[in-house]
């Protein structure tokens, strides 16, 4: 993800500048900004620099940020700056929900770190829910007797999902239905549940069907779940 962050000038003197953007892989994330800048006095030496990629939830306050990755830069001197600006570092994913990531730029003040500039990224990254894992302990048999198996009932079937453009209530769930809740259904990612926002509204099943990534058991899937 590349953004753009202009030269914009922060009341503390350091600033993030030009573009930015972040590329995870595993459990590495790497990082790149344009360079780092300090407008204050020439004679001017700052406090330790640390650079942290945080995460702030979409449904909580700004205090209750998580830190993801972090490295220390150094000290930097009054109008000068760090080019190009590339750190691979250690990634620690946020627990499950939608998530808003930030480059925070801090100094320390001989006490503690404060925070001197602050860079948002508008595309939200979500985390699903992680499967319960099943048990893999000794295997433990048993019998059913006749009754038992008498007394089981079959579960009821869902009531199937029709895709036909006569089904205007699918059509009307999936035109209004917002970004957050589309990239929580299972099996559908991100790219795909943007194209979806994207490109509506949609009048027919025909129309869904050619967003790229999207087939009739991709379809199914979505339409299941938002009738639920």
């Amino acid at each position: 993800m590349n953004i753009s962050l202009g030269n914009a000038v922060s009341s503390s003197g350091l600033s993030l500048n030009g573009g930015y953007s972040y590329r995870i892989q595993n459990d590495r994330i790497i990082v790149t900004i344009d360079h780092i800048q300090s407008n204050r006095a020439y004679d001017n030496l700052s406090g330790t620099l640390c650079l942290a990629v945080q995460a702030f939830s979409f449904n909580d306050a700004p205090s209750s940020a998580l830190t993801l990755a972090s490295i220390t830069l150094g000290e930097l001197k009054g109008q000068h700056s760090l080019p190009n600006c590339a750190y691979d570092l250690i990634f620690h994913e946020p627990p499950a929900g939608i998530w808003k990531f930030a480059l925070v730029l801090c100094e320390w003040n001989g006490t503690d770190y404060s925070v001197c500039d602050t860079a948002f990224f508008n595309e939200p990254y979500c985390v699903e829910v992680a499967p319960e894992k099943k048990n893999t302990g000794n295997e433990v048999k048993g019998h059913s007797t006749q009754t038992e198996l008498k007394n089981r009932q079959p579960k009821p079937q869902k009531k199937p999902i029709t895709l036909s453009d006569s089904d205007t209530n699918n059509l009307k769930k999936l035109n209004r239905v917002k970004l957050e809740r589309l990239a929580k259904i299972k099996g559908i990612p991100l790219a795909v549940a943007k194209r979806l926002v994207a490109q509506r509204p949609f009048h027919s099943i025909k129309a869904i069907l050619s967003v790229k990534g999207v087939g009739p058991k991709t379809l199914h899937n979505i339409l299941d779940d938002l009738n639920q």
